[in-house]
């Protein structure tokens, strides 16, 4: 049976994919035009994503990390321009 779904870390995972949406769609360092960096990038977060990720939380962040998409691709490219277009 699936660990019951956590208010706090779907928040959590929402705030985290709306912000590297935000960096990419900036460019922020050049994190989508270099393959480079963007794996840089993870690499420099894995101990952040290793930290945060245990088993009674990974449901909820991965439905914070959907709906976070889902509500930035809504507001910036459905409603608005996209930042930085």
């Amino acid at each position: 049976m699936a660990d019951p779904i956590k208010p706090r870390w779907i928040a959590v995972g929402a705030t985290e994919s709306i912000v590297w949406t935000l960096l990419f769609d900036h460019d922020v360092g050049g994190i989508r035009r270099s393959y480079r960096r963007r794996v840089a990038a993870i690499v420099l977060l894995y101990p952040y994503y290793r930290l945060r990720y245990r088993r009674d939380t990974t449901w909820s962040i991965g439905v914070g990390r959907s709906v976070g998409t889902i509500v930035y691709r809504l507001k910036y490219g459905l409603l608005e321009d996209p930042p930085g277009a």
